[in-house]
């Protein structure tokens, strides 16, 4: 069974209400914000082992970089020493902390492009990364010309046990909601499921509003608005075979309050419900 990790920001809003998850679930994901010099090095350090003076029994902890103008071919065109000299200091995080670090990393390159552009560069990282418990995760995105999951087809070809898939769930569903079909008869193409099952380690979990998701913002990303509708989502993970991955609990708070978190917990209260607990 999935296990419920909550997903909070480099100032660490709302942690309170989320502490919990955290600590039952032992795993939490943090998202860094767009900076003014862009595509530059970011010292994740110092929020890390903040966050895990909070909640010293985390496991894990995943760091989501900015969302703008950060995907891993912007970085390493730049200068690939900014992910190099970022991938050493979460090494020396996870020894020091003993926890293991994931990085979710964008990309706008289909599963070709990635294999002809980046493979080199990215075999060299991932020696690296080798006998550490340092992962990128390399996340599936909505505006790329695609009916197979690029980012699921390129990671399975690596096959490399530092690099695996974050499942966004909503741009999954942007995905089928652009090509104007139906759910199962859209992603029964896009998903393979044994790849899934080897090669996703998290989803980030979330509703879809009105068969929408790209055109209207406040349509992407948003808390589950009833029941039937978290337990149709799950229902679509254990499908695909990726209902016993980490759910990161990535909603937009439609209130703006990032501190309460209510559309957050909304989600989690709703999981926890699921399985028959209480938060």
């Amino acid at each position: 069974m999935f296990k419920i990790y909550p997903k909070t920001n480099e100032y660490l809003e709302g942690l309170d209400v989320l502490k919990k998850a955290a600590e039952d679930y032992g795993g939490i994901e943090i998202q860094f914000f767009h900076r003014d010099i862009i595509m530059d090095y970011i010292d994740f350090t110092i929020v890390v082992k903040k966050i895990k003076n909070e909640i010293p029994n985390l496991n894990e902890i995943t760091i989501h970089p900015p969302l703008e103008n950060y995907n891993i071919e912007h970085i390493l065109l730049k200068d690939k020493n900014i992910l190099y000299k970022e991938l050493d200091d979460l090494i020396n995080l996870s020894n020091e902390l003993n926890v293991d670090i994931n990085l979710v990393m964008h990309t706008n390159f289909n599963d070709v492009d990635l294999k002809e552009a980046l493979t080199g560069e990215l075999r060299i990282i991932l020696d690296k990364l080798n006998n550490t418990r340092v992962t990128i995760l390399l996340e599936n995105l909505y505006f790329i010309e695609e009916t197979k999951m690029s980012v699921l087809e390129y990671v399975s070809y690596i096959n490399h046990p530092n690099l695996k898939v974050c499942f966004d769930l909503c741009h999954a569903y942007c995905k089928v909601h652009m090509y104007k079909s139906d759910n199962i008869s859209f992603l029964d193409n896009y998903i393979d499921k044994e790849k899934c099952l080897k090669y996703v380690k998290q989803v980030h979990f979330s509703f879809t509003r009105n068969n929408d998701g790209y055109i209207v913002h406040n349509t992407h990303g948003r808390k589950h608005d009833y029941y039937d509708a978290l337990k149709y989502d799950l229902a679509l993970l254990e499908r695909y075979g990726m209902i016993d991955k980490n759910l990161v609990i990535e909603v937009d708070e439609d209130s703006k309050d990032y501190n309460k978190r209510c559309d957050e917990v909304n989600d989690i209260k709703m999981l926890y419900s699921y399985i028959g607990k209480e938060y």
